[in-house]
């Protein structure tokens, strides 16, 4: 399995592919990997609109549950818009409290796929430490 891993990472990082990288070393001392290929998302936005090559795909498994990308993305958009609607705009933090599961997943795509700020919060918190990460947040409206 890692030798399979190996071969395709190979292949789609090689010269010339799409996810082609180079090691750069920044002047903080630490060296990275950067894509190289311009087609390549620079932006975490960029990066959602992406998925959209493959739509029909399955691309996200829940337990019983499966979803493609388009269908994922099209959750978001609605979430997004019923963000805006309560007032929230880009630049705004939207805190989230809840466990990892599709409308987590939905949530953090429509909060920075419209421009806001994701304030993780921990769903495990009991309910002071959820007020404590409230109140100083500056999240404009929590979704649980």
């Amino acid at each position: 399995m890692a030798d399979q891993y190996e071969e395709l990472l190979k292949a789609h990082t090689a010269p010339g592919e799409l996810f082609e990288f180079e090691e750069v070393k920044h002047s903080n001392g630490v060296t990275y990997r950067e894509f190289t290929n311009p087609s390549v998302p620079s932006t975490l936005r960029a990066y959602l609109d992406f998925g959209l090559m493959h739509p029909d795909k399955d691309w996200l498994v829940y337990e019983d549950e499966r979803y493609t990308y388009k269908e994922i993305f099209n959750k978001s958009a609605q979430t997004a818009n019923a963000l805006i609607a309560a007032g929230v705009q880009k630049g705004d933090r939207v805190a989230i409290c809840m466990m990892n599961n599709p409308e987590y997943i939905i949530s953090f795509m429509a909060i920075t796929g419209m421009g806001a700020v994701v304030v993780p919060l921990n769903s495990w918190w009991v309910p002071t430490e959820v007020l404590y990460g409230l109140e100083h947040s500056d999240a404009k409206i929590e979704l649980a």
